[in-house]
């Protein structure tokens, strides 16, 4: 009987399994499962030899053969090519074969049969996604409305491409289209991660990108160079307690405290000083303004942090703000002087405590002290005058009692007069040059005494130049 023309050949590398074959002979059903991104294919083969050295020499050629990975594979009929898988062009590649003797009637001395299983990974060759062979979107909103876009997938070697080719030629296209979808706006990207197998055939990759609501720098949403800043401003506002002028009570400077944190696209530039100066900086004084309300203030504290590894950029900033009151401190103090006048001259009499007592007249000074702390002129919200408190009717009621008054102007003899008066200013500046506001400690007081003053033919027995002096009331 003639023995039947074998036509089916499966070669895997350089091993063929089937056809003239003598050595392996396919047996059995060959199956084959294909899907999208994936080709397995299942099939059992007998090897044989007329020696067991020669067997053994088989049997370990095979195995090795179907252990080896990456290695292309040729099914043919004939002279047809049914399926073709090659690693090198990118038709099916990263091959895995196992190779199984599971036991069998055919086993013997000289035969053996195995089942053998190859997968490949396959190209995705879908027309429109260029190589992308899965993806996710995965849209994270916050109560604010504020969106994150999160795409992970993967891409494939195609035709004369890697996968990493196919990656970057593609999926910022992919990426566009997904932020639309997601209900469009701008963006910017975030974290991302890519991993590639070591042939390069298979890249699965997992991106962010941030939804932008704010602007990046002065008057420009998105800046190219700066990737997710992040400013945070803290406003407080200080009361520790101050004196009234003109019946208001004095607003503190206010103070701002800014937080910032961001990275610079290394493509686009490494000069962290540079972009400090010229965007960020500029951009953070410009949101505290906006946040307090006024331009009015001063650079206190200026802290920025550079890393060249990580080409990023953090600082810290502190600043004063006028709060609707060019008096931002005011303190009024009043101090008593009293001297009753007594004269106590000691005397012997047994006692060593006795003294004869004889009155004398009796001093009465009050210091008056208002210490101010006031921006210079044409730089408040408000005028205040700073003096208030020698103004006749003025903060010294409420200090001390009693009018101050003018001695050529006072309209009855009695109750206190101004004897003394001093003014201290110290004008400073407040803030790094750029950003500061111009202030003036003022301080200054008067010293008043009370007196009677004694008219007429009867004045002078027993006075002073000032005349004579009350007894201070109970």
């Amino acid at each position: 009987m003639a023995t039947p023309t074998r036509e089916l050949t499966i070669t895997y590398g350089s091993t063929v399994v089937g056809g003239n074959a003598d050595t392996a002979l396919l047996t059995g059903p060959v199956v084959l499962d294909r899907q999208y991104g994936e080709t397995v294919l299942t099939f059992d083969a007998v090897v044989s030899e007329t020696s067991e050295s020669a067997f053994g020499t088989t049997v370990a050629a095979m195995e090795l053969a179907f252990t080896t990975p990456r290695q292309a594979l040729t099914i043919t009929q004939g002279g047809e090519t049914l399926l073709s898988m090659s690693h090198s062009g990118n038709t099916g590649f990263n091959a895995e074969p196992t190779i199984n003797m599971l036991g069998h009637r055919l086993d013997s001395g000289r035969s053996r049969r195995y089942t053998i299983r190859i997968t490949f990974t396959t190209p995705a060759f879908l027309s429109g996604v260029a190589g992308r062979l899965i993806a996710r979107e995965r849209l994270t909103v916050t109560p604010a409305g504020t969106k994150t876009l999160q795409l992970t997938g993967t891409y494939t070697a195609l035709a004369a491409n890697g996968a990493r080719a196919q990656y970057e030629a593609n999926i910022a296209t992919y990426e566009a289209t997904a932020q639309t979808n997601a209900g469009g706006g701008t963006w910017e990207p975030g974290p991302r991660v890519e991993e590639v197998d070591d042939e390069g055939k298979v890249l699965t990759f997992d991106r962010t990108s941030i939804e932008v609501n704010a602007n990046q720098s002065v008057g420009t949403l998105n800046d190219t160079d700066i990737k997710m800043p992040d400013l945070r401003i803290t406003r407080r506002r200080l009361a520790p307690g101050d004196s009234r002028t003109e019946g208001r009570v004095p607003r503190r400077l206010m103070m701002l405290n800014a937080t910032y944190s961001c990275w610079l696209d290394k493509a686009q530039t490494t000069d962290l000083t540079g972009t400090w100066l010229s965007k960020i900086r500029p951009h953070i004084i410009n949101r505290v303004a906006t946040i307090a309300g006024t331009s009015n203030m001063a650079l206190v504290e200026s802290a920025p942090q550079f890393n060249e590894q990580e080409n990023s950029i953090s600082a810290t900033m502190s600043f004063l703000v006028v709060d609707g009151s060019n008096v931002v401190q005011a303190r009024d103090s009043t101090d008593e002087d009293i001297n009753f006048g007594d004269v106590y001259t000691p005397v012997w009499d047994g006692n060593r405590f006795a003294v004869d007592h004889y009155p004398g007249p009796t001093t009465w000074f009050r210091v008056l002290v208002s210490d101010r702390v006031l921006l210079r002129k044409g730089r408040g919200a408000i005028t205040v005058q700073s003096g208030s408190i020698f103004k006749d009717g003025g903060a010294l009621d409420s200090v001390g009692g009693g009018v101050v008054q003018s001695v050529e102007k006072r309209a009855t003899p009695t109750g206190f007069v101004e004897v003394r008066r001093f003014s201290t200013k110290k004008p400073f500046v407040a803030g790094i040059p750029g950003t500061t506001l111009e202030l003036v400690q003022e301080l200054s007081g008067m010293t008043i005494r009370r007196v009677d003053i004694i008219e007429g033919p009867d004045a002078g027995t027993g006075s002073d130049s000032e005349g004579s002096v009350d007894e201070v009331p109970a």
